[in-house]
């Protein structure tokens, strides 16, 4: 496990969100790391804050120009499939919003890669408790 990695479970571990599953959180953590395109490639890219920015997560890590760190360039599919890992992990209705508004502002992506991340994720979040 990197330090890195390291670092960002423990802001996790050491708030109050809820973590739904561990091995969910690890493996989120270790996605958006390995998963770095290290700079934007415009059109084709996002630029993820690894650390949720939202009110209710960590906002003071939204900046990434001062927390480099929280940030991941990751292509589009990639960032959906980081925010379905994320909300798999924490209980937190934000990453459901934030996984549907995603496709909707990606829906000209037909990719198989798209489309089975989103299959997925809908399947998930709809599957009876």
């Amino acid at each position: 496990m990197s330090t890195l990695h390291e670092k960002i479970l423990n802001e996790f571990l050491n708030s109050n969100i809820i973590i739904k599953s561990m091995d969910r959180l690890n493996e989120y953590i270790s996605y958006c790391i390995n998963n770095n395109q290290n700079n934007t490639i415009k059109g084709k890219t996002s630029h993820h804050h690894i650390l949720p920015k939202a009110d209710s997560c960590f906002p003071q890590f939204k900046n990434l120009k001062v927390n480099k760190w929280n940030g991941t360039y990751i292509n589009h599919n990639k960032h959906i499939k980081a925010h379905v890992l994320l909300s798999k992990a924490i209980k937190n209705s934000g990453q459901s919003l934030a996984v549907i508004l995603m496709t909707k502002k990606y829906k000209e992506n037909t990719s198989k890669e798209y489309n089975n991340i989103y299959s997925s994720y809908f399947r998930t979040i709809t599957k009876k408790k």
